[in-house]
Formats: C-alpha cells, sequence, structure tokens
C-alpha cells in the first residue's frame, strides 16, 4: 500500500511536465524568475548567495521533480544538460534559454521514445517466473539509466510493476480467485496490461498534443525548483495554488460536491454527493455511479478506465477547471453526460466539531483539523471563535474535562493560533517572532480571561505543525494541558504570500486575494520561538505522555526536509507566569502500565520495530516475479488488516453523543447529520483518543483528591 501511495504522489507530476517553451515563454519565465529572485532576497529571512552549489542544488531538484523514477532521462542526457549553465542573478540571458531548450529538445525525444517503448514493452506478456527487481530510493538522480538500451528495460520493470499492482488489486477484490490462484489470476493479465498499456500512453500523447499546457507547466516547475532551494516552505504559486490554499483553510471551497470510492470490483463510483453542491443539484448523478471519463474545459478527455481511487482523487483535487462533462454508467448499464460546474460549498470536514464522550466521567472532545480563516475579510471570524461556541455547548452539558485533537493539523492562520490559545489562558506572552532584520516581536494574548479553565488534554501526532504546534508549546509553557501524542511535525516558521512583483514588500503585506497573471510567491519571513526562547523547529514539540504511532517511523518531519532551517535559541527577558505544575509523570507512568498491557499498542509497537529495518536501509527493492510479489504484498496488507483490527476496536469506556443544540441541528441537516455519523463512528473506534480519556479520567481524579 505504501509504495502505491508513494508512487501516485509523484505520478501527478511526472505526466503533467511540459516539452518545450516557445521564445515568448522563455522570455516569461525569465521575467519571473528575474522578479522571484529579487523578491526572495528582499524578503527570505536567510538569503541564498547565488554560488555554484546553489545552482548544483536547483539543477538537480529540477531534473528530478521532472522525472523522479528515472523513466525519461539518460546519465548521458543528464551530463549534456550540466553542460548548460545557468545562473539566478541575470535570469534574462542565453545561459537560461540555452538550458532551457536543451532540457525541453531532450524531454520531448524521450517522450516519444517512451511512447514508442510501451507501445513494444506492453504487445507481449510478461515473464512472471523471472527473479527481478524495481527498486526505489532516494537517490534516484544518481541512478539513471546509462543508455537508451537500459532506459528500454528500465521502462520494462516499470510496465511490470504496474502490471503486478493492477493484478494484486483484481486478486484482493476477487473472493473467487484470491491473490495465490495464479492460473485464474493470469487469465486477467491481457486484459489489465492493455488498461495499463492506453493510461500510460494517453498520458504521454496529451503531453505532445497540449503545447499551451505544457509550457505553463516547465515554467511553473522551474520556478518552484528555484523557490524551494532556500527552504521547504517557500514556494512558487499560480493563482489556482493560492486559491486552494485558502480553500484549505477555510470553512467553504470550491467543489463539485462528489465523494468518490472503490467498489468491490474495484470500480471508482460516487459514494456520496454533497447536499446543495454541483452534482446533487444536476438531480442526475446517485450514488453508486461508476465514474467512466471526465472532459474538461479545455477539451481533455480522461478515460477513467483503470484509474484507481489515489489517481483519481488527485486529478479531481489538483485540476484547475471550474467546468467538466462527467460520464458514468448508471445501474441500469446506461451511460450519461453531465455538465458540471464547481460552487463554493460547506466544508464540513475543515470546521471544529464537538462530542461528548459520556461515561464515568463526562468529557468533552473537540476536533480541530486546521487553523481556518477568511482570507479574503481580515475581521471575520475563524476557528477561535467557532472553538468558543464548541466549548460553551459542551460547558452547558457539565463535562468534566476536555480534549483537543490537533492529530493530522497541518496550521493555517498564526492569529488563529494565538486567538486560540487565548480561550484557556488568562493573559501574558504566547510566542516570539523574529524577522530576516533579527528584530524580536512577542506575541501576546489580546484579550483577558478565559472560557475553559477545567482539565484539558491536547492530542498530537507527527503531522500535527506550524499553527499546530504554536497553540500545543504555549499551553505547555503555561502548564495549562496535558500534550498527549508523539513528537510534533517541527515547522517554527512563519510566511506570507505576496504577489509577484518587485515593488511589494512583505514588512506591510500579509496576504493577497487579488489576482495577477505572474503568480505568487509564498516566502518565508521569520522564524518562530517558544516563551522559553527555545524553538521547536525540526525537533517538534515532545509531548508530556509519548503514544506511539505507525507513521512515526517514516521520518516524516521538518528534520527530515531538504533546506530546512536549523534550531537554535534567542536571548530576550519574557515575563509570564505559568500555572501550578501539573502530574505529568503521575499520569504518565499510569498511562505506560495501560500501553504495556494492551496488545494493540503493543502491535504497534512491533511493526514500527519490523519498519525501522526497511526505512533505515534507504533503498526498497520490489520483487517482480508473480509470487514473491503476491507473497509480500499480501503478507503487507494482513499486517495492516490485523493492525486495524486491533486499533479500530469499538471503546467500552463511553459512548459518543452530540450535545442538545446540535442533535437539534442534525433534525434539519441531512448531509450534516451523514458527515456527523461518520465522525462519532471513527472516534468510537480511535485508540488514541480511548487514552487520552483515560489519561483525562486520571487527571480529573488527581485534581479531587488533591
Amino acid at each position: 500500500m505504501s509504495r502505491t501511495i508513494i508512487y501516485l504522489f509523484f505520478l501527478f507530476f511526472v505526466f503533467l511536465i511540459p516539452l518545450y517553451l516557445t521564445a515568448q515563454t522563455e522570455s516569461s519565465v525569465s521575467k519571473k524568475n528575474a522578479m522571484m529572485v529579487k523578491m526572495l532576497n528582499d524578503n527570505h529571512y536567510k538569503p541564498r548567495q547565488p554560488d555554484d552549489e546553489l545552482y548544483e542544488q536547483i539543477f538537480q531538484r529540477f531534473i528530478r521533480t521532472m522525472d523522479p523514477y528515472c523513466l525519461f532521462f539518460t546519465g548521458e542526457d543528464i551530463k549534456s544538460l550540466k553542460k548548460q549553465k545557468f545562473t539566478l542573478d541575470n535570469a534574462i540571458n542565453n545561459d537560461l534559454y540555452a538550458f532551457i531548450e536543451k532540457f525541453s529538445e531532450i524531454y520531448k525525444n524521450r517522450l516519444i521514445l517512451a511512447d514508442t517503448i510501451i507501445s513494444v514493452i506492453l504487445d507481449t506478456p510478461f515473464d512472471y517466473t523471472k527473479k527481478e527487481y524495481l527498486s526505489f530510493s532516494d537517490s534516484s538522480f544518481i541512478n539513471a539509466p546509462s543508455d537508451e538500451f537500459d532506459l528500454a528495460d528500465h521502462w520494462r520493470r516499470w510496465l511490470k510493476y504496474r502490471n503486478l499492482q493492477k493484478l494484486f488489486t483484481y486478486a484482493y477484490n476477487d473472493s473467487v480467485s484470491g491473490a495465490d490462484n495464479f492460473d485464474n489470476l493470469l487469465q486477467k493479465e491481457p486484459e489489465i496490461r492493455k488498461e495499463v498499456a492506453d493510461k500510460e500512453k494517453q498520458r504521454i500523447r496529451y503531453l505532445i498534443n497540449n503545447n499551451e499546457v505544457l509550457n505553463e507547466r516547465i515554467s511553473y516547475h522551474f520556478l518552484n525548483t528555484v523557490a524551494t532551494c532556500y527552504d521547504p516552505h517557500t514556494m512558487y504559486f499560480s493563482f489556482s495554488d493560492k486559491q486552494s490554499l485558502e480553500e484549505s483553510l477555510s470553512r467553504e471551497g470550491y467543489s463539485f460536491g462528489i465523494h468518490i470510492e472503490e467498489n468491490e470490483n474495484g470500480d471508482i463510483c460516487i459514494s456520496r454527493l454533497v447536499p446543495g453542491g454541483p452534482a446533487w443539484k444536476s438531480n442526475e448523478l446517485h450514488k453508486g455511479d461508476i465514474l467512466m471519463s471526465i472532459e474538461w474545459q479545455d477539451g481533455d478527455t480522461i478515460d477513467l478506465t483503470g484509474y484507481d481511487l489515489y489517481e483519481l482523487t488527485d486529478i479531481l483535487e489538483t485540476r484547475t477547471s471550474r467546468r467538466i462533462v462527467l460520464t458514468v454508467r448508471k445501474a441500469n448499464g446506461r451511460k450519461k453526460s453531465v455538465k458540471l460546474v464547481k460552487e463554493k460549498i460547506r466544508q464540513d470536514e475543515n470546521i471544529v466539531k464537538s462530542f461528548i464522550l459520556k461515561g464515568e466521567k463526562n468529557v468533552g472532545y473537540i476536533s480541530l483539523p486546521g487553523f481556518y480563516t477568511e482570507w479574503e475579510n481580515q475581521k471575520a471570524l475563524g476557528c477561535a471563535n467557532d472553538m468558543g461556541k464548541e466549548i460553551i455547548k459542551l460547558k452547558r452539558e457539565g463535562i468534566e474535562g476536555l480534549i483537543i485533537d490537533l492529530r493530522y493539523n497541518g496550521g493555517g492562520s498564526m492569529m488563529e493560533a494565538f486567538d486560540l490559545a487565548g480561550i484557556f489562558i488568562d493573559e501574558g506572552p504566547l510566542c516570539i517572532l523574529r524577522n530576516r532584520k533579527k528584530k524580536l516581536m512577542t506575541f501576546k494574548d489580546r484579550n483577558r480571561g478565559t472560557i475553559y479553565n477545567g482539565p484539558l488534554i491536547v492530542l498530537v501526532n507527527g503531522l500535527s505543525a506550524s499553527a499546530s504546534e504554536i497553540l500545543a508549546a504555549a499551553l505547555q509553557d503555561y502548564n495549562r494541558a496535558v500534550i498527549v501524542g508523539s513528537h510534533t511535525y517541527g515547522k517554527a516558521t512563519g510566511q506570507v504570500v505576496l504577489p509577484l512583483d518587485t515593488l511589494v514588500n512583505s514588512d506591510n503585506y500579509y496576504f493577497t486575494s487579488s489576482e495577477t497573471k505572474e503568480g505568487y510567491v509564498k516566502i518565508t519571513t521569520e522564524k518562530l520561538y517558544r516563551i522559553t526562547c527555545k524553538t521547536h523547529q525540526l525537533s517538534g514539540v515532545t509531548p508530556d505522555i509519548e503514544l506511539p504511532y505507525i507513521q512515526d517511523t517514516y521520518g516524516y518531519r521538518e528534520a527530515s526536509s531538504p533546506f530546512a532551517f536549523t534550531s537554535d535559541t534567542i536571548s530576550k527577558k519574557v515575563y509570564y507566569t505559568p500555572l501550578k505544575e501539573l502530574p505529568v509523570s503521575t499520569l504518565a507512568g499510569m498511562s505506560k502500565n495501560r500501553l504495556d498491557s494492551d496488545d494493540r499498542f503493543r502491535e504497534i509497537k512491533q511493526l514500527n520495530d519490523s519498519l525501522s529495518d526497511i526505512i533505515a536501509a534507504g533503498e526498497h527493492r520490489v520483487p517482480l516475479d508473480l509470487e514473491t510479489y503476491m507473497k509480500e504484498e499480501i503478507n503487507g496488507y494482513r499486517i495492516w488488516e490485523k493492525l486495524e483490527e486491533k486499533t479500530t476496536k469499538r471503546s467500552n469506556d463511553y459512548e459518543v453523543i452530540n450535545n442538545e443544540y446540535d442533535r437539534e441541528i442534525m433534525q434539519i441537516d441531512e448531509y450534516g447529520k451523514e458527515i456527523n455519523d461518520i465522525l462519532k463512528n471513527k472516534i468510537r473506534e480511535d485508540i488514541y483518543i480511548e487514552e487520552a480519556y483515560r489519561i483525562l479520567f486520571d487527571f480529573i481524579n488527581f485534581d479531587i483528591s488533591h
């Protein structure tokens, strides 16, 4: 499963790469690059020197972005491209033109060659008894095929791997054949091989036939490569990128109003429609309809045969077209084409949501997926205001403690984080910012008083980042909450989004909602420090009570990101009054005793240990003979299924219920009730929430006894 996700994550970028640029486009990318570099030098917290080291890093990252799996460039191609030197201090020059022209020429030739290779390779069955491997590693740039013969063999292994993926998916969903019935499975092979061939060739030929889109894409990737060589969070944004960012951190977003899933036959179908959304209002689409094809606004049509759920979800979320024609197959077998236009609809998954964990102790639970706000209206109320409302609802129900869930919360508005901290802290400093001029600025709680001052637990994990870390750190420094989970992501930097205009300065500009033809640049302009004058950069916020998570093994942290800022401390007099020390050592000891005797958490620890050896190797070899591949995949899936079975056991400690206000709303909000029921089931089966409840139970009893 992990290999498939990694492959799909990169696939979108690989197959949306342009082939060549016209002179006009070259001039445009040079102009944008010159403006962006100047803006980076003027506004970035730590501008980079335009030297050979930077140029080499840009070159390597650009090639790796274009060809992460070494399917197009040979070692000789890369040597040829390296001879084309280009500089950033003077972007409008012949050297940059020469590099782009050379890159486009080679890439176009390799794309045409790939089209031919695919036809030849997939015209005949693979030898699934041959013992061979496909290697995935972080050093794909170094391991590029040496020549065209080596490239063709690499394509053969790649396509064989893609066929094996499809065969396993088919076998896993087919209870009759099964993944170990090779004779029945191989009868399906010609059909699957054709699906793989059609999809690979369709993508390549789309690139060849859509020059304008391709030209824009190569400009985009080049500019973004330059930006990301400054630090992991500095990026070039198109208008659609900026819009996507705003929508991901808002209550509302543009959508077709369709949720999809994979049915028992492996087809992608509609799982539900958002009431009031475009698909729902069409009155022509229904749950269970199978997606056949999508025609985009620019005329491009994608045959969805053979696509899997992750690929299609990525396409629907990343394509910028606001209008599509969606063709589906209805339950009666008839095809239906429906025109849809994206509309701004409510994003329930992004919004603060509260529940009551009703047990021996009635505890409030609040999920905060992101620190959202309304970017177009700086006076609008965001997640902090919504959090306050949910707490008031819960207090009316007589809760004895509160759990705030920040797991998987990647951040958002920093000001919302400060306002949210103020709900639990009476007054005082919350965070220290240092800008590129090394000037220190202390952010304080802007409102006296608190909304909730009872026992509090904050749940975090390795994907709690940025604003989540600001909130967790402030509450920890004030002894206001017990932080439970695993080390957070480790991002202690702040960014601004600026229009690509050298006259704009980050000192007096925070965010823009205006349109610009040139694009935008998200620039890191400041570092963040805790009120202790330490930073959580790289290390993250250390929880008071640690719980093991599977993803902790993967090392997806700020510390593993190229060009991440270092961790340091500052010297500043900060006056604040922490509350009395919390009984974290006592609570941690009681939690450890439970976890040591809990086979669910023991299973997670064992799995983490086994995965650590694979990840430490830095390279993963995928077997390409049918028997070994199926055996490894089956074993992997069985491990995950066993783990899921253990980690989704319904808790007997409490029932998950809504507060009285929300119960009344659910009676008239059909879609809200559907989302609500899904969330309730997830909470019931979440072992981390269960352990947080037990820790809070101990916390409440400790307070009573002391």
